[in-house]
Parts: C-alpha cells; sequence; structure tokens
C-alpha cells in the first residue's frame, strides 16, 4: 500500500517537473525543493511575464543565515529573489499587493522559506517581503542606514 503510494508520488513529481520549462525544472529539482514549491516559483515566473513586458531574467534561492538577520523564522532560514528586466519592471515593482501575493504563495508552497525579494535589473531597486508570523506576509518596512542600530526581521535598510 505505501509503495503504490510512494510510487505515485514519485510520479506526480516527475510529470510537474516534465511540465516545467527545462531550466525551472533543474534548477528547483537541484535544489530538492518540493512539487509544490516548484509549481509555486512556476506560478510566480508566469504571474510577471504573462500579458506584461516584464522578464524574470535570474530565480535565486539564497540562505538567510548569511545576511544580518539574527530574529528570521528558524525552521525558515531561506528566501527566494527575482531580478526582473523589462520596459513594466518599475509598475510591477509598485504593485504591492500584487507582490505580497506571489511572495505569499511562494512562502506558502516552500516549507523552508521566509523571504522573498523582487530586484529591478542592474539597479538597486529591491523590494522585500517576509513571513512575520506562521500565516502573514508583509513587505518589509525601509529604515535609514544606521551602524549604532541592528537591522531586525521585518525591516530592511534602504538608501
Amino acid at each position: 500500500m505505501y509503495s503504490i503510494l510512494a510510487l505515485s508520488l514519485i510520479g506526480l513529481n516527475t510529470i510537474f517537473q516534465l511540465s516545467l520549462p527545462p531550466a525551472l525544472a533543474q534548477r528547483t529539482q537541484s535544489r530538492g525543493e518540493s512539487s509544490e514549491c516548484t509549481v509555486a516559483l512556476q506560478n510566480a515566473r508566469s504571474k510577471m511575464e504573462k500579458g506584461t513586458k516584464v522578464k524574470v531574467v535570474e530565480m535565486r534561492k539564497f540562505d538567510i543565515r548569511q545576511r544580518e538577520y539574527t530574529d528570521y523564522p528558524k525552521n525558515r532560514p531561506f528566501g527566494y529573489g527575482f531580478k526582473l528586466s523589462g520596459s513594466e519592471v518599475e509598475s510591477t515593482m509598485n504593485s504591492i499587493e500584487f507582490l505580497k501575493s506571489i511572495s505569499t504563495d511562494v512562502t506558502k508552497n516552500c516549507k523552508t522559506v521566509s523571504m522573498v525579494t523582487f530586484n529591478q535589473d542592474k539597479t538597486h531597486w529591491v523590494t522585500t517581503y517576509g513571513l512575520i508570523d506562521e500565516n502573514t506576509v508583509r513587505g518589509f518596512k525601509c529604515v535609514a542606514p544606521d551602524s549604532s542600530t541592528k537591522i531586525t526581521w521585518g525591516y530592511v535598510i534602504c538608501i
């Protein structure tokens, strides 16, 4: 019984992986992502690109433990960053609810992810969203750079 269920799940995962563009399927599979996470990442890319003049030129997973935060959700030490280009990136970057929706979907389906960033390619414009409690994702608030203040979860230094 369990072996049939396991084989069925492996088969479903293979179907999901085969339905993705080869580069994305390979990257997410090599990162050890669940099929739900892989689908959420593909959906994020599709939502940003479909019917717009926006291209996701890079999607990368990063380790939050390598950053300044010490109070991040400990059971979710990773984030995903989307680098965007195209003539409609500015309107996408200013769409707070749209980016929050994508971030919520990614954190909901990627069980080790607590942060999602969006960056306009070849600029320093980055918008950050993160998991504030078990069910709430919100945009991080900007604080001015100050060497005496330690940055805490939910805030990002803005210049």
